[in-house]
């Protein structure tokens, strides 16, 4: 096996070139398609991963020359009406021996040729559908994508060779003290941020909405037509849409809530939540109390109120982190969590029975305060609680220890015994209703 430079062949690279078998195999479409060579030949496909991994060409190596980007939103290629010239020599150095032939193919060369050129020349004057983004003002302008939108998406007009994955684990090497050291760096960087526009990647026209969900999602890695119907919806975010575009938005809006703009990420969210599916509010409620919590942005609970609609231990470590009272509805919720079995007057009767355990809360706290205060929050079991969706985001953040409220005997006793209090209550006012 083959360690280190390859050796170069001109023999062996003009056989290639002039055989005339894997001329006809590959024009008529019989070359097995990349990567699939092991169904063919598996031990010359063995043989070849492993040489290609343990040796390198000499012209990849003396190769300096790098792939431009163009800023421009479309490039015709034109070679200035020489490129005919290529296949002449092509035609004679390959078909010397088969003279007819070569005439054939020359002929056949430049017809082509000038097909594709006018075709090319037409489709770029007339419809345009490819586009490469240039710079960050052009994407604003071209899209027109509105406030407050513009300001809070993420974008990028670095080379498309700084991608990162946010799941890659980086791992570095350097000497301390004389001796080897390891290290291993697992939280992403900003480049892994998937929403991030990166605007040297191309974009295609595209009208067609994709219906298929896409898992994950991360523009680096969607089709230029994908990256196009995504931009084009950020121009109104309240128009449906595949809700996998909804998701890469979400991930940018996260990043404003821990680290960015909070406040117009806030509004934003909000705006979000009232226009997209009910599915899609777990995952809000999840990022708007990690992002509350972390910043301490306690201020702006009112205005989110809807995130108390569901009760979980992670709404009811926020009610227990800002002191603030149970509903009697939010209770309600929690009796088929804590067994109460007398759920009767609950469904039947669900207004008077909210109604009359308002009144028993309220006089709990006027006598005993507010539960939280009966309840020895430290002691409380904690675990680790995963509130942000977007992977970019260092783990230590995403989750945090987290109150594990409804497992506590403490808490389940005093609403247990609320319950029951007010079902005894609409129990005696139905049977005087009733008589």
């Amino acid at each position: 096996m083959k360690f280190g430079i390859r050796t170069p062949s001109l023999k062996k690279r003009f056989a290639a070139r002039t055989s005339i078998k894997r001329y006809i195999r590959h024009s008529v479409g019989l070359k097995m398609p990349r990567g699939y060579g092991f169904i063919t030949n598996p031990k010359r496909a063995i043989y070849n991963k492993v040489y290609n991994k343990t040796s390198v060409s000499l012209d990849k190596i003396l190769k300096t020359s790098k792939i431009k980007h163009s800023k421009q939103t479309m490039l015709v290629k034109s070679d200035g009406g020489f490129g005919w010239i290529k296949y002449v020599f092509v035609s004679i150095f390959v078909f010397t021996p088969l003279w007819p032939l070569a005439v054939g193919y020359f002929v056949y060369k430049i017809y082509k040729h000038s097909k594709n050129k006018d075709k090319l020349v037409e489709n770029a004057v007339v419809k345009p559908t490819v586009a490469v983004v240039g710079s960050n003002k052009e994407v604003i302008q071209d899209f027109q994508i509105p406030e407050p939108t513009k300001s809070l998406i993420w974008i990028t007009h670095e080379p498309i060779s700084k991608i990162a994955s946010p799941m890659e684990i980086r791992i570095s090497f350097k000497f301390k003290n004389g001796k080897l050291v390891e290290g291993i760096n697992d939280q992403p960087n900003f480049f892994a941020e998937p929403s991030l526009i990166w605007t040297r990647l191309p974009i295609e026209v595209n009208d067609e909405l994709e219906i298929n969900p896409m898992y994950y999602p991360n523009y680096s890695q969607l089709t230029p037509k994908h990256r196009y119907q995504y931009i084009n919806w950020l121009k109104n975010i309240e128009q449906k849409t595949n809700l996998s575009y909804v998701f890469l938005y979400f991930y940018g809006l996260e990043r404003h809530l821990v680290v960015g703009n909070f406040d117009l990420a806030l509004e934003e969210t909000i705006r979000l939540e009232k226009v997209q599916e009910l599915k899609f509010r777990a995952y809000i409620v999840n990022s708007l109390v990690g992002a509350i919590a972390l910043r301490k942005r306690f201020d702006v609970i009112d205005k989110i109120s809807f995130i108390f609609d569901e009760v979980s231990n992670i709404t009811l470590g926020l009610k227990a982190l800002t002191k603030k009272s149970l509903s009697a509805k939010e209770m309600m919720k929690l009796a088929y969590r804590f067994e109460f079995n007398n759920r009767k007057y609950i469904k039947e009767q669900s207004d008077i029975f909210e109604r009359e355990l308002d009144k028993l809360i309220k006089e709990f706290e006027l006598e005993r305060g507010l539960i939280w205060d009966l309840i020895d929050l430290k002691s409380i079991p904690q675990k680790d609680q995963q509130f942000f969706l977007n992977l970019s985001i260092p783990n230590k953040i995403r989750s945090m220890k987290w109150p594990q409220i409804i497992d506590n005997v403490e808490f389940k006793n005093i609403i247990h015994k609320l319950l029951a209090d007010t079902h005894q209550v609409v129990k005696k006012m139905s049977m005087v209703k009733n008589r």
